[in-house]
């Protein structure tokens, strides 16, 4: 069976990654977002949003 790759289901993951402070997590799911839509920069203020929570400004910068 295969699983259909779709947006929702990645988008939820980092959100939610966001409201519990689960930085490792956000980023597979960000690394899974930024493949089926790498334009979207939404992805990255949120990903850099979650890194500015949990203190870590170098990665913030990386961007």
């Amino acid at each position: 069976m295969q699983v259909r790759r779709d947006f929702i289901p990645w988008g939820s993951l980092l959100a939610a990654c966001r409201i519990h402070k689960n930085v490792e997590l956000a980023e597979i799911s960000a690394r899974g977002l930024f493949k089926l839509d790498p334009s979207n920069c939404g992805l990255y203020v949120l990903l850099a949003s979650i890194y500015a929570d949990a203190g870590r400004w170098k990665d913030v910068e990386r961007g």
